[in-house]
Protein backbone atom coordinates (compact mmCIF):
# COMPACT_ATOMS: atom_id res chain seq x y z
CA UNK A 1 0.00 0.00 0.00
CA UNK A 2 1.18 3.65 -0.55
CA UNK A 3 4.20 4.75 0.98
CA UNK A 4 4.55 8.93 1.04
CA UNK A 5 7.39 10.93 2.42
CA UNK A 6 6.46 14.83 3.57
CA UNK A 7 8.63 17.76 3.74
CA UNK A 8 8.53 18.43 7.50
CA UNK A 9 10.50 21.17 9.61
CA UNK A 10 9.70 20.37 12.53
CA UNK A 11 9.74 16.87 14.34
CA UNK A 12 6.95 14.67 13.15
CA UNK A 13 4.05 17.16 12.40
CA UNK A 14 2.36 14.43 10.45
CA UNK A 15 1.62 13.11 14.31
CA UNK A 16 1.52 16.39 16.30
CA UNK A 17 -0.62 18.73 14.16
CA UNK A 18 -3.12 16.42 12.27
CA UNK A 19 -4.30 13.83 14.93
CA UNK A 20 -4.83 16.87 17.45
CA UNK A 21 -7.16 18.95 15.09
CA UNK A 22 -7.89 15.60 13.44
CA UNK A 23 -12.12 16.57 13.04
CA UNK A 24 -11.34 19.85 11.58
CA UNK A 25 -8.33 19.11 9.31
CA UNK A 26 -9.07 15.30 8.25
CA UNK A 27 -12.41 16.62 6.15
CA UNK A 28 -9.89 18.79 3.97
CA UNK A 29 -7.84 15.80 2.87
CA UNK A 30 -10.05 12.43 3.22
CA UNK A 31 -12.69 12.85 0.47
CA UNK A 32 -12.91 11.74 -3.04
CA UNK A 33 -11.25 13.56 -5.66
CA UNK A 34 -14.11 15.07 -7.01
CA UNK A 35 -15.74 16.02 -4.04
CA UNK A 36 -17.00 19.26 -2.54
CA UNK A 37 -14.57 20.90 -0.04
CA UNK A 38 -17.62 21.67 2.03
CA UNK A 39 -18.05 20.49 5.45
CA UNK A 40 -20.76 18.45 4.34
CA UNK A 41 -18.90 16.42 2.29
CA UNK A 42 -17.60 14.58 5.02
CA UNK A 43 -20.32 15.24 7.69
CA UNK A 44 -18.78 12.77 10.44
CA UNK A 45 -15.25 12.70 11.63
CA UNK A 46 -14.70 11.14 14.78
CA UNK A 47 -11.53 10.28 16.41
CA UNK A 48 -10.76 8.77 19.40
CA UNK A 49 -7.09 8.86 19.40
CA UNK A 50 -6.26 5.85 21.89
CA UNK A 51 -6.07 2.33 22.10
CA UNK A 52 -9.67 1.07 22.30
CA UNK A 53 -10.81 4.71 21.37
CA UNK A 54 -13.28 4.86 18.10
CA UNK A 55 -13.01 6.54 14.75
CA UNK A 56 -16.22 7.11 12.37
CA UNK A 57 -16.22 8.81 9.13
CA UNK A 58 -18.96 9.32 6.70
CA UNK A 59 -18.70 11.10 3.12
CA UNK A 60 -21.80 12.15 1.39
CA UNK A 61 -21.78 12.37 -2.37
CA UNK A 62 -22.23 15.79 -4.07
CA UNK A 63 -24.37 14.19 -7.18
CA UNK A 64 -26.91 12.49 -4.86
CA UNK A 65 -26.51 12.92 -1.25
CA UNK A 66 -25.61 8.90 -1.14
CA UNK A 67 -23.34 8.55 1.60
CA UNK A 68 -20.62 5.77 2.56
CA UNK A 69 -19.28 4.98 6.01
CA UNK A 70 -16.21 3.45 7.33
CA UNK A 71 -15.54 2.92 11.18
CA UNK A 72 -12.72 1.21 13.01
CA UNK A 73 -11.40 0.91 17.14
CA UNK A 74 -7.91 1.64 17.61
CA UNK A 75 -5.39 -1.46 18.67
CA UNK A 76 -2.30 0.08 19.19
CA UNK A 77 -1.27 3.92 19.43
CA UNK A 78 2.24 4.75 19.54
CA UNK A 79 2.87 8.77 19.53
CA UNK A 80 4.86 9.44 17.21
CA UNK A 81 5.15 6.61 15.27
CA UNK A 82 2.64 4.18 14.88
CA UNK A 83 -1.44 3.33 14.75
CA UNK A 84 -3.03 -0.05 14.38
CA UNK A 85 -6.70 0.35 13.87
CA UNK A 86 -9.47 -1.63 11.95
CA UNK A 87 -11.36 -1.11 9.23
CA UNK A 88 -15.13 -1.47 8.18
CA UNK A 89 -17.18 -0.01 5.73
CA UNK A 90 -20.46 0.46 6.32
CA UNK A 91 -21.77 -0.71 2.53
CA UNK A 92 -19.94 -4.08 3.54
CA UNK A 93 -18.23 -4.10 -0.43
CA UNK A 94 -15.44 -6.24 0.48
CA UNK A 95 -15.94 -9.35 3.00
CA UNK A 96 -14.63 -8.95 6.57
CA UNK A 97 -12.50 -6.37 8.71
CA UNK A 98 -9.61 -4.89 7.36
CA UNK A 99 -6.36 -3.63 10.06
CA UNK A 100 -4.56 -0.62 8.89
CA UNK A 101 -1.21 -0.18 10.30
CA UNK A 102 0.31 3.08 9.80
CA UNK A 103 3.81 4.21 10.66
CA UNK A 104 5.59 7.27 10.60
CA UNK A 105 9.13 8.02 10.33
CA UNK A 106 10.47 11.75 10.93
CA UNK A 107 14.64 11.68 9.19
CA UNK A 108 16.35 14.49 8.10
CA UNK A 109 13.79 16.95 7.96
CA UNK A 110 11.07 14.34 6.40
CA UNK A 111 8.42 12.05 7.53
CA UNK A 112 7.75 8.99 5.50
CA UNK A 113 4.38 7.65 6.25
CA UNK A 114 4.03 4.06 4.97
CA UNK A 115 0.04 2.53 5.33
CA UNK A 116 -0.45 -1.23 5.17
CA UNK A 117 -3.63 -2.84 5.23
CA UNK A 118 -4.07 -6.27 5.87
CA UNK A 119 -7.45 -7.70 4.42
CA UNK A 120 -8.89 -10.79 5.41
CA UNK A 121 -8.66 -12.23 1.93
CA UNK A 122 -6.72 -12.33 -0.71
CA UNK A 123 -10.35 -11.50 -3.21
CA UNK A 124 -11.03 -8.55 -0.53
CA UNK A 125 -8.02 -7.06 -1.34
CA UNK A 126 -7.86 -7.42 -5.31
CA UNK A 127 -11.25 -6.40 -5.10
CA UNK A 128 -10.08 -3.26 -2.98
CA UNK A 129 -7.18 -2.86 -5.57
CA UNK A 130 -10.01 -2.84 -8.68
CA UNK A 131 -12.09 -0.16 -6.93
CA UNK A 132 -9.63 2.55 -7.82
CA UNK A 133 -9.67 3.09 -4.09
CA UNK A 134 -5.48 3.66 -4.27
CA UNK A 135 -5.93 6.51 -6.31
CA UNK A 136 -8.55 8.10 -3.94
CA UNK A 137 -6.16 7.37 -1.18
CA UNK A 138 -2.65 8.96 -2.87
CA UNK A 139 -5.10 12.09 -4.00
CA UNK A 140 -5.96 12.04 -0.23
CA UNK A 141 -2.14 11.95 0.85
CA UNK A 142 -1.78 14.77 -2.04
CA UNK A 143 -4.27 17.10 -0.19
CA UNK A 144 -2.74 16.03 3.18
CA UNK A 145 0.67 17.20 2.46
CA UNK A 146 -0.85 20.46 1.31
CA UNK A 147 -2.50 20.65 4.64
CA UNK A 148 1.07 20.13 6.56
CA UNK A 149 2.69 22.78 4.48
CA UNK A 150 0.57 25.14 5.74
CA UNK A 151 0.22 24.30 9.58
CA UNK A 152 4.21 23.99 9.23
CA UNK A 153 3.85 27.73 7.09
CA UNK A 154 2.30 28.97 9.83
CA UNK A 155 3.86 27.55 13.05
CA UNK A 156 7.71 28.10 11.60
Amino acid sequence: MPRRKFATLSSNPAWSTVPRKATTSLPKCWRPRRQSKSREAQPVCEIVLRVGGHYRYVWRRDKDGTEMGMSGVHQEVVPPERIVATEKFDQAWYAGEAVNTTVLVEQGGKTTLTQTVLYQSREARDGVLQSGMERGVAASYDRLEKLLETVETRTA
